[in-house]
C-alpha cells in the first residue's frame, strides 16, 4: 500500500511525496542505497524507500525467519555494529531487529516478497539451501560415482538458487554490487 504523501517521524518538518525515479537515492532512512519508488522532500532532499517511509507495525514476523519476532528500531541497538542477516550489509539506519537471537534486517530485505511473480516459492527451499548464507548441501568432489554425480548436479542447482535470490535482492534493492560479486563468485569457484 502506497500513499500520494505521508508524514513521517524521522522527518517531521515537511510532509513526503511518493514518486517513481530512475536516479539512485541514498535512504536517510536504512542509509541504504535505492532506486524506483520512493517517498522524498523536495524541500530538504530528504529520501526513503517506500518500506522505510511505510513502518505500519513496530513488529514483524518473517517466514525466513519463523522463531523471531522483529521489532522496528530508528537506529541499530548497542554499541556493537550490526550487519542484516539477509543481504549481510551493515546496519546504520533503521532496522528490524530480534532481541531474542540478535538478528537484524533491513526494512526492505524484511518485506521482500516470499512469493516470485512466476508462483515459484522461495520460503520453502530456503532453509534447506542456504544456513546463514552458505550452501547446506556442499560437494565434496574429486570422484565420478553416480552419487557424486548427484551431489554435484545439487551443488549446481544450489549455486543458480543462490544467483537468483542475489539477482532478486539486488532488482528490488536497486542496488546491483551483491549481483555482481555473486557472478564474480560463480566464475571464480569454477575455475
Amino acid at each position: 500500500m502506497k500513499y500520494s504523501e505521508i508524514s513521517h517521524f524521522s522527518h517531521p518538518q515537511h510532509k513526503l511525496r511518493f514518486e517513481y525515479s530512475e536516479i539512485p537515492f541514498k535512504c536517510d532512512g536504512c542509509k541504504e542505497a535505492g532506486i524506483g519508488s520512493r517517498y522524498k522532500c523536495s524541500r530538504c532532499d530528504f529520501d526513503l524507500h517506500m518500506q522505510c517511509g511505510m513502518v505500519t507495525s513496530p513488529t514483524l514476523f518473517h517466514p525466513f525467519y519463523g522463531k523471531c519476532t522483529f521489532h522496528f528500531m530508528s537506529s541499530p541497538p548497542g554499541d556493537t555494529p550490526r550487519y542484516c542477516n539477509a543481504c549481510e550489509k551493515d546496519v546504520t539506519g533503521f532496522v528490524y531487529h530480534c532481541k531474542a537471537c540478535g538478528f537484524d534486517l533491513h526494512p526492505c530485505c524484511a518485506k521482500l516478497p516470499a512469493l516470485l511473480q512466476d508462483g515459484e516459492m522461495v520460503v520453502e527451499n530456503w532453509h534447506e539451501v542456504f544456513v546463514k548464507g552458505v550452501p547446506v548441501l556442499a560437494y565434496s568432489g574429486g570422484h565420478t560415482s553416480s552419487r557424486s554425480k548427484g551431489k554435484k548436479k545439487v551443488k549446481n542447482c544450489c549455486e543458480i538458487a543462490a544467483l537468483a535470490l542475489q539477482f532478486v535482492i539486488s532488482a528490488l534493492l536497486g542496488d546491483p554490487t551483491a549481483l555482481i560479486a555473486g557472478i564474480v563468485a560463480s566464475f571464480v569457484s569454477r575455475a
